[in-house]
């Protein structure tokens, strides 16, 4: 189920800007890889060697959506500006 906002009247118009640019991302590069991003066979009994192309297919995909959240400037919204996050603060992220 794709997830939907929209602007929160009286909230920061960049705030609202950050909440539409994740959900965004969420919907195109998340959802839609769910079930493949942790590398799991999903109850189906496969081989080692099935597993392990399983699994790094998984983290080279989860590589690829890190890059597209990186370029869309929503990493580490936690964290300080100068230790490469976002300087959200607990409010900021909460609307999030």
């Amino acid at each position: 189920m794709a997830i939907n906002v929209s602007p929160i009247a009286g909230v920061d118009a960049g705030i609202n800007d950050i909440r539409r640019r994740t959900a965004d991302l969420i919907n195109a590069d998340v959802l839609p890889n769910e079930g493949k991003l942790w590398g799991s066979a999903q109850g189906r009994s496969v081989s080692d060697g099935e597993r392990d192309q399983i699994r790094h297919q998984a983290a080279g995909l989860r590589e690829e959506v890190k890059a597209k959240v990186r370029d869309a400037g929503l990493w580490a919204p936690h964290l300080p500006a100068e230790y490469g996050g976002m300087g959200l603060d607990f409010l900021q992220l909460a609307y999030m």
